[in-house]
């Protein structure tokens, strides 16, 4: 699906259970001045500069970067420690929203617009 935000950048999304060419965990962002590219787990973050060439920036190893694992951890932290986690339930309802709307897109062969 594609998402075109009000100050009009463009995300598109993708998912599946199918896992053909790319890691399932690679995340790519595009800008004026050039992309970065990063696969969970990976020691480098790439980037694509348009006035150069790619360059590799080795980032910090943080161990068990599994980012759903991670959110796991600080969900259960904030019912022990009765704070507010990182993802709360604006996001969730959020990211429901978004998944909803590609589903009703596709429904209708229309975009949907929230």
């Amino acid at each position: 699906g594609t998402l075109t935000y009000r100050n009009r950048v463009i995300c598109n999304l993708e998912g599946g259970w199918q896992r053909f060419g790319r890691a399932s965990d690679f995340i790519e962002i595009y800008g004026d001045e050039g992309s970065l590219a990063y696969t969970w787990g990976a020691k480098e973050l790439i980037k694509y500069d348009l006035a150069s060439e790619c360059i590799r920036q080795k980032i910090e190893d943080r161990g068990d970067a599994n980012p759903f694992r991670l959110q796991m951890i600080d969900f259960l932290e904030a019912i022990e420690q009765e704070k507010d986690p990182l993802a709360g339930m604006d996001d969730g309802l959020a990211s429901l929203k978004v998944a909803l709307g590609l589903i009703t897109s596709v429904q209708k062969g229309a975009a949907t617009t929230f």
